[in-house]
């Protein structure tokens, strides 16, 4: 009679000790570092598993883990952070992406591309195997547009994206930006709805056809550009074909110019890891980048005109913050092509450092009415050139340059 008995409650007795010993385990998830995640276990005994992507530990097969089976991480030694230092910022390079970023603004990048002589100076205009991607990207159809080509001479693939075009579409993208980020993005966090509805919009049109490019050119690199919003958008791009479809740092180049905000600090720091080639150009007075603002704002009893910061952008509260490296030009003159007069901004708080462009004595005077249009004007124009109009303006024949690459 008791026979029957124990082994009729041998399998809860089990189950109560294989709980136990779960019980003093501490779960997946508890565990903030990969080195710790993957020389834990579950409850269930098998393998944490840390995501990358993410930067969280997961247990096996969690539905919140945005990582797949390939990108996890179950042995320590695999855990590294990508190593920033190797990358540096490459000035030439920088000019050539502010002629990609113009181009792209034209119906025909090509011929635009060919005829700024930075351009060829720096490595090769002659612009090949070109893919346009055209689609309507918010509520009054108003377009999002990028191409993706081959620059053969420098062993180059490049994909840009157009910046801003119209009234309309500045103000939707304006009132869309007073919002909070609220589209969450696959490599974590979240981003500005504007940007990821373009996204999403535009990216069949040109996902493939880059990916068919790195693979018929397998010793060429990609370099991912954008002005304005083509930054914004080149950057959900580069986060993409890192995450997934797994280009490597060592390939993938990012560089922008006058980007706003893209999402919160969570995305900011998965982009980081992912790509960390990654480098912003901002003018000193560009007022766009500073938007969609990255902290609580007041107003004193006198007005507009003394806007404050109260404090430093902050990471943790939900808001806007900028991804990459910042790479600050104080004045128009220091951008002429050649110059060399930018800034490495690698302060506090990381990606925002409040020296460069976040510095009061920069943004401060955008404020006053009299100076409002002349930092408009700062950011339309990078390396001596508007990039949203020179295609037009100069009918795609180029600027004239000095020798130095200085304009004339």
């Amino acid at each position: 009679m008791l026979r029957p008995l124990i082994l009729a409650l041998l399998p809860a007795l089990l189950l109560a000790s294989s709980a136990g010993r779960a019980g003093r385990r501490e779960s997946c998830s508890s565990h903030t570092d990969c080195a710790k995640c993957a020389t834990s276990q579950s409850w269930l005994g098998t393998s944490c598993r840390w995501c990358p992507i993410d930067l969280a530990c997961h247990e096996p097969g969690s539905l919140v883990n945005k990582c797949s089976s390939s990108q996890e991480v179950v042995d320590p030694g695999k855990c590294h952070e990508p190593d920033n230092g190797h990358y540096e910022f490459d000035a030439r390079l920088s000019e050539l992406a502010a002629a990609i970023s113009g181009a792209a603004y034209a119906p025909e990048p090509a011929p635009c591309l060919a005829n700024f002589p930075p351009a060829a100076q720096a490595g090769g205009g002659r612009l090949v195997d070109v893919v346009k991607g055209v689609a309507a990207c918010d509520m009054l159809h108003d377009e999002c547009s990028g191409f993706v080509g081959r620059l053969p001479d420098r062993k180059l693939i490049v994909l840009a994206f157009r910046g801003t075009t119209g009234s309309s579409q500045l103000l939707v993208e304006g009132l869309m930006g007073l919002a909070m980020p609220k589209e969450a993005f696959p490599i974590g966090g979240k981003v500005q709805a504007y940007f990821s509805n373009g996204f999403k919009a535009l990216w069949p049109q040109l996902h493939e056809p880059t990916l068919a490019l790195m693979r018929a050119n397998p010793d060429h690199s990609l370099l991912v550009t954008g002005h304005s919003l083509g930054g914004a958008m080149a950057a959900l791009a580069a986060a993409s074909l890192a995450a997934i479809d797994g280009v490597t740092p060592g390939r993938l180049a990012f560089y922008s110019l006058g980007e706003p905000r893209v999402g919160d600090y969570f995305f900011a720091r998965a982009f980081d890891r992912l790509v960390p080639n990654s480098w912003r150009v901002v003018h000193g007075n560009d007022l766009i980048v500073h938007l969609p603002i990255c902290s609580p704002v007041m107003l004193s009893s006198r007005g507009v005109s003394r806007l404050v910061a109260p404090f430093s952008c902050s990471g943790h509260l939900g808001f806007p913050y900028h991804h990459g490296t910042e790479v600050f030009f104080a004045r128009t003159a220091d951008m002429l092509p050649g110059s060399g007069g930018h800034r490495i901004c690698t302060g506090t708080p990381i990606n925002e450092d409040s020296s460069c462009a976040n510095s009061s004595d920069n943004w401060r005077s955008c404020l006053s009415p009299s100076n409002l249009m002349a930092c408009v004007e700062a950011h339309k124009n990078y390396y001596g050139i508007h990039l949203g109009g020179w295609w037009k303006e100069n009918q795609c024949t180029g600027l004239s340059f000095n020798n130095d690459n200085t304009r004339l």
